[in-house]
């Protein structure tokens, strides 16, 4: 059995994902010895891309421990048809990669992109009907919590996004809680 709760205001016409954070710029440090940041200031004043990432970022191992498989880079195709191989691990969290695992009769996908905010969560029935699907932006964070024998995905958001932490509980059953408050 699968449980979707979903708490918060309900009185507003828009779909309730509309007032989401979009994706926000921040402007990142100097690049240091060691520091995460590829970007650049140019001499025109202009960055040469934007550094937006999930504080803290996730751990890949805890992810990996909790759908109990490597995930699928997303370019890998496309790396080994121009010549040249990276593994997902030495571009983290500038990377695109998607986790899957089958819990319960349950097909749970998670595709993250730490470095840009993204997280996109499906979950489908063993008959292949899709249950849920939430393309979820300007995340914070994503972690795994292992709470008295449960195994919880954590998405966490900014303190001033109207949605609070989404949870994905993947063990010993699974289910989905998230609140979300209008700020209408």
């Amino acid at each position: 059995m699968i449980t979707f709760t979903l708490i918060g205001r309900t009185g507003s016409r828009r779909p309730l994902l509309s007032s989401l954070p979009a994706v926000t710029a921040i402007r990142p440090p100097p690049r240091t010895n060691g520091g995460r940041s590829g970007c650049r200031w140019d001499t025109f004043g202009a960055w040469d891309h934007l550094l937006m990432v999930m504080e803290p970022v996730p751990s890949y191992e805890d992810l990996i421990w909790l759908f109990e498989a490597e995930p699928v880079y997303r370019y890998a195709e496309d790396e080994r048809a121009t010549g040249y191989e990276l593994d997902w691990r030495e571009l983290w969290p500038y990377t695109s990669v998607t986790f899957r695992t089958t819990r319960g009769g349950h097909d749970i996908e998670m595709d993250i992109e730490p470095g840009y905010e993204l997280v996109r969560l499906r979950l489908h029935a063993a008959s292949g009907a899709e249950l849920l699907d939430l393309d979820l932006r300007g995340v914070r964070s994503v972690g795994v919590e292992r709470i008295h024998g449960r195994e919880l995905l954590r998405v966490d958001f900014p303190d001033n996004s109207p949605a609070s932490t989404l949870w994905l509980r993947m063990k010993p059953d699974v289910t989905v809680v998230w609140s979300y408050n209008s700020l209408n």
